[in-house]
């Protein structure tokens, strides 16, 4: 199975950013059971005078065994409903946060589910798995960083959601419902890094860092966003399309199986850094560029369609106002003023 863009009459995105127009996508091959276990990035000082929790990942919590079983039975293959049935029913307050979220208007189902089971016979399995992972994540996040922080990495992923996710139905991929949350997780390697912060250095516990700065000072030691991003994917177990995004998402033509998907969530982080009128014109100001990898995109979006950028620029007006009132919801609230 293959990928065809059926952007007309604009540019395929595939061809713009280089990518092969018969990328895998995912299911288009057979998958491995579970990601295999994540080489975590080390620093270059010596092991023996480095303290454990000089490693931003050592903060980063393990899935609770509620998650990691729920994570494990969409993965089997045939899917035990059985199985699933059981353990959602002696957690079902989690349960029922997957189910209620499950039910809104991203997957517009043709009919209400009530249950996990039921969910998993009409969502991908992935696509279910990552909204698991993701609801469990939102929980965890209020209680590593500050709400500055929590807000700036929230926004920016909610925004590069619906971008990425109108790319994908704009284009034929045949999981936007992927696309999106791929879109709103591709940025995933900040967050040990901003709660590494948090804890370090009192001066940016209650503020919002620079984010360049931040990732500067740990790339000397061998981390970046993407490295950490890839290495989250492993421990968590995340489905390897999004693994390859957490990865690649700022060199899209280095993905090995889901180029199509990185590309698009590649145009849609460096969107989400811009102005409407930029994305319109596609110009923006040298200093906005200046040493920031969230524009190694732009000239791709450059060559897009201008068709093609004024849809993504109309999106982005429309949808900055939704993305801030849902915000403003109790669920996304927690994430951001608990800490």
């Amino acid at each position: 199975m293959t990928l065809r863009l059926k952007i007309s009459p604009v540019l395929p995105i595939g061809k713009i950013i280089g990518l092969s127009m018969d990328s895998k996508i995912p299911g288009a091959a057979p998958r491995p059971s579970e990601n295999p276990q994540p080489t975590l990035p080390n620093p270059r000082e010596n092991g023996a005078t480095a303290r454990a929790t000089s490693h931003p990942l050592a903060l980063w919590p393990s899935l609770p065994q509620p998650i990691a079983e729920i994570n494990k039975i969409l993965i089997s293959e045939p899917l035990d409903l059985r199985q699933l049935t059981q353990v959602t029913e002696q957690h079902p307050e989690f349960s029922g946060r997957i189910v209620k979220l499950s039910n809104s208007s991203l997957f517009s189902l043709p009919y209400p589910i009530s249950t996990l089971a039921q969910a998993a016979m009409v969502i991908h399995s992935d696509v279910l798995r990552t909204l698991a992972l993701t609801c469990y994540l939102i929980e965890s996040i209020g209680r590593m960083l500050s709400p500055a922080a929590g807000l700036l990495f929230w926004r920016h992923g909610l925004l590069a959601a619906v971008l990425s996710q109108r790319l994908g139905q704009w284009s034929g991929f045949g999981e936007p419902e992927l696309a999106y949350f791929a879109g709103m997780l591709h940025d995933i390697g900040w967050l040990p890094l901003l709660a590494h912060a948090a804890v370090s250095d009192a001066s940016v516990a209650g503020s919002l860092p620079s984010l360049t700065a931040l990732e500067e000072r740990h790339r000397e030691r061998g981390f970046d966003h993407c490295a950490l991003g890839t290495a989250i994917g492993g421990l968590w177990n995340f489905p390897f399309a999004l693994v390859e995004v957490f990865g690649f998402h700022h060199e899209p033509e280095r993905a090995p199986n889901c180029p199509e998907l990185v590309g698009m969530v590649a145009i849609a982080d460096a969107c989400a850094h811009l102005s409407p009128i930029q994305i319109r014109s596609g110009e923006t100001s040298p200093e906005a560029e200046k040493g920031s990898p969230n524009y190694g995109t732009l000239n791709a979006l450059r060559r897009l369609d201008p068709h093609l950028r004024l849809r993504l620029a109309e999106t982005l007006t429309t949808e900055s106002r939704r993305v801030d009132q849902w915000l403003q919801q109790d669920f996304m609230k927690s994430s951001i003023s608990s800490a």
